[in-house]
């Protein structure tokens, strides 16, 4: 019997179906209750909007979250090197989990408009059954790639019997994982567009890949 240790990967690639983005409220001023107030009004605005997108008939909201409004104070200097007088600075995140990216991009284009409002970043991602259902596929293949591999080493050796006796994720057979690694996400970062309507939101791409060790006695 010959022994043969291979591995098998696979990957595929999907258009993202879940959008979360990340957004800020930042006002600053040198009173410290005028910002607060200011801060807080911008940042119930958009909680209600939220609120109303993720009660509708169909949601286009999933879920969402957000820090609580809290107030900074910092004493700057000039080119002079003068320290100039307080200024205060409100501000609260807001995590908003979109199923629906249509919607997003209408909201974002509305929310953009509010004083004190950033969006540092949308994080694309897919849904949970998307992802299991792509992770298994991935394995399969993987796994379909790692007997191809054993059979074309028989064959080049002669030999025309394969069985498999061991295959684990990479790494689990006590071989050093390739690139690829363990069953695994990747997503693709697209930037958002602004438009003379809003934001034009494309999708990210979610890169879903497998790596396996497998070995193999042929005969």
């Amino acid at each position: 019997m010959t022994t043969i240790t291979v591995a098998g990967e696979a990957e595929s690639i999907h258009t993202a179906e879940v959008a979360t983005a990340h957004l800020t409220v930042s006002i600053d001023g040198p009173d410290r209750d005028v910002v607060l107030s200011r801060a807080g009004g911008v940042h119930s605005v958009v909680l209600a909007g939220l609120e109303v997108l993720q009660s509708a008939a169909t949601p286009a909201v999933a879920s969402h979250s957000s820090d609580r409004v809290h107030v900074t104070a910092q004493r700057p200097w000039n080119a002079d090197g003068a320290q100039l007088d307080l200024v205060y600075t409100a501000s609260a995140g807001i995590r908003a989990e979109f199923t629906d990216i249509d919607a997003l991009s209408s909201w974002l284009g509305q929310v953009a408009t509010l004083d004190g409002v950033e969006i540092p970043s949308i994080e694309w991602s897919l849904t949970r059954q998307t992802r299991e259902s792509a992770r298994a596929a991935a394995q399969r293949d993987a796994v379909a790639a790692a007997i191809r591999s054993a059979e074309v080493y028989a064959e080049s050796l002669g030999l025309a019997t394969v069985t498999a006796v061991a295959i684990g994720d990479a790494g689990l057979l006590g071989i050093e994982p390739g690139p690829a690694g363990q069953p695994k996400l990747a997503a693709a970062m697209r930037s958002a567009d602004m438009s003379a309507g809003g934001f034009a939101l494309r999708p990210g791409d979610i890169t879903v890949s497998a790596s396996v060790h497998a070995r193999f006695e042929a005969s």
